[in-house]
């Protein structure tokens, strides 16, 4: 192991006025848990990210955790994601614009259209049924449009799933 020292690093400060030591060093942030998360500032942080309430443009705050699954998978798309997203990146779809992964409440989203409201949401055979129910009344709750696609169809048809997208689009 050359390149590596074997003297222990510094404990970083911590904003509760706790150490970290250097297992956090090593390890993914995911799998530092709750310890890293409680190390985090508070909503906003006095940054100007959020308000007290935590209601941010999508109606609620992300947490570090969401932006960090976000990242993850936008590198590691599906076929039928990667496909779909280089027709909707860029505004190339009825002039709308779409954002990636993003988070919506407590669920990671794979395409949204902010501005019109609608999140395009991709499942396969493994989508567990329950979940899916549950994320649907929430983002209808919410105020949001949701449009699913199956990844089969989209792979199979894909003009027809841009199509149907942008009928939803102009549902308006």
């Amino acid at each position: 192991m050359t390149g590596l020292s074997s003297s222990p690093s510094p404990a970083l400060p911590l904003a509760g006025g706790g150490r970290l030591g250097n297992l956090a060093l090593t390890m993914a942030p995911a799998a530092c848990g709750i310890a890293f998360h409680q190390a985090l500032p508070r909503i906003g942080g006095g940054f100007g990210r959020g308000t007290e309430n935590g209601s941010g443009s999508l109606g609620m705050r992300q947490s570090f955790f969401q932006t960090y699954d976000a990242r993850i998978l936008r590198q590691v798309p599906t076929p039928a994601e990667a496909r779909l997203w280089q027709a909707l990146r860029r505004r190339q779809l009825g002039g709308a614009k779409f954002r990636r992964q993003a988070p919506v409440g407590p669920w990671l989203l794979p395409f949204i259209c902010a501005k019109a409201r609608l999140a395009v949401v991709l499942f396969d055979s493994a989508t567990v049924r329950a979940e899916a129910q549950e994320m649907h009344t929430g983002l209808r709750a919410r105020g949001w449009r949701v449009l699913w696609l199956a990844e089969e169809a989209v792979c199979a048809d894909f003009a027809g799933a841009l199509t149907t997208i942008e009928e939803a689009l102009s549902d308006d």
